[in-house]
């Protein structure tokens, strides 16, 4: 298959599975903002909320990229390797939180319009930017790069990569 069309196919898989992830963190976000906070004066509570929200779905985003979207690119299935990609996911996904929130924020500010219509906006963006990095780079397709050069030497660098992992 193609990369456009593996890209594509990829790209829909991802808007599919992170559509759980998005509505779990609107429920989230909604239940924090109207019903837990409604009727503080924390100054701090839609940032608190947005936050809370996020990290829950970044969990949710990441388990269905892993065992659904790019399942075909993990060698070898193992709690390392589960862990080892979720770390390079989460570490990405947070930083573009933080995009994510100032944008929320600054949504709120500027159309005044209610928290979870700007986060949802900002969580559009982001997580188009989230696809890019996690199908360039996360969870890269070593493979198909490795088959460029010699289809022997695939087998022989995966295999040394699935001992040591193993160690």
């Amino acid at each position: 298959m193609g990369r456009a069309k593996t890209f594509l196919i990829n790209q829909g898989k991802y808007a599919c599975a992170t559509s759980l992830g998005a509505v779990v963190e609107m429920a989230i976000l909604w239940l924090l903002a109207h019903v837990i906070f409604k009727n503080t004066s924390f100054p701090g509570k839609d940032s608190l909320s947005i936050l809370i929200a996020s990290e829950i779905a970044i969990l949710v985003n990441f388990t269905t990229a892993y065992f659904f979207v790019w399942r075909d690119r993990i060698t070898k299935r193992s709690p390392r390797s589960y862990f080892r990609h979720y770390l390079a996911f989460a570490l990405t996904a947070n930083i573009l939180m933080v995009l994510k929130v100032a944008l929320a924020l600054f949504f709120k500010d500027l159309f005044r319009w209610d928290v979870v219509i700007c986060d949802f906006v900002a969580l559009i963006i982001s997580g188009t930017v989230n696809f890019v990095l996690n199908e360039m780079v996360i969870f890269k397709d070593r493979r198909q790069l490795l088959q460029k050069y010699d289809p022997e030497e695939v087998e022989e660098e995966l295999t040394k990569e699935e001992e040591s992992t193993t160690l």
